[in-house]
């Protein structure tokens, strides 16, 4: 598991058809991104995408996984990255603080010594939308308070890491499930995403706990897409 980064909510399954960059960035659009050789036309299967937070600041080559199978599982396509911006802008972080992506070179698999990796950053700001290619070693975090957001496809140790914490809602009584929502079991809020996570967590508990009560709620609690 990655233990810096958290899930906040996913993002609707995706279409990747070609998108004209120029269009979808009304502020800026990084020549870089051509120089770096990423592209913009990979098709891919529809697929829901996951919005992260970091939990530190600091370079991304740090606080991502140090393998090529890993990381890759982070991976975007460049079409995915376009769709993102292009349809879901306003799920994006706002007030021009940083949205990140991987990328790799062609839409190629990460390389074993990470020499293909790319990071697009994007910011919504006075309404416009820009980006930036970053190589990975220098892309960074720079105040974890900024809530940065990192886009990704599904990935399991993400979604493990919102499942009703310490455990799930649907595993023990309502009882208890307010007691942990009346936030004895938190002496350490950082663990789920610092103040604002225990936040959202308790909020995604109460609307678990009223379907709970009316009867309308089965399978697993998972604390996305508040």
């Amino acid at each position: 598991m990655n233990s810096h980064l958290v899930a906040i909510f996913p993002l609707p399954a995706i279409s990747t058809d070609v998108v004209d960059g120029a269009e979808t960035f009304d502020g800026h659009f990084d020549v870089r991104f051509g120089l770096k050789g990423i592209v913009f036309s990979g098709a891919a299967v529809e697929t829901p995408i996951w919005v992260n937070e970091f939990l530190k600041d600091g370079r991304l080559c740090n606080l991502l996984p140090k393998t090529a199978g890993e990381l890759e599982k982070m991976r975007l396509l460049g079409s995915q990255f376009l769709a993102i911006c292009r349809f879901y802008r306003k799920k994006m972080r706002q007030g021009g603080y940083s949205n990140f992506f991987i990328l790799t070179k062609g839409d190629e698999r990460v390389a074993e010594d990470f020499g293909n990796v790319f990071v697009a950053k994007a910011f919504v700001r006075d309404n416009k939308l820009l980006a930036f290619c970053e190589d990975f070693n220098e892309a960074h975090i720079s105040r974890r308070e900024d809530r940065d957001y990192f886009f990704t496809p599904p990935y399991t140790e993400l979604e493990e890491r919102v499942r009703g914490t310490p455990t799930d809602l649907l595993e023990c009584s309502i009882e208890e499930a307010n007691k942990r929502l009346a936030g004895e079991e938190f002496d350490d809020p950082a663990a789920i995403g610092g103040c604002a996570g225990l936040i959202r967590l308790r909020a995604a508990w109460r609307k678990v706990l009223a379907k709970r009560s009316s009867g309308s709620y089965s399978g697993l609690a998972i604390v996305h897409g508040l």
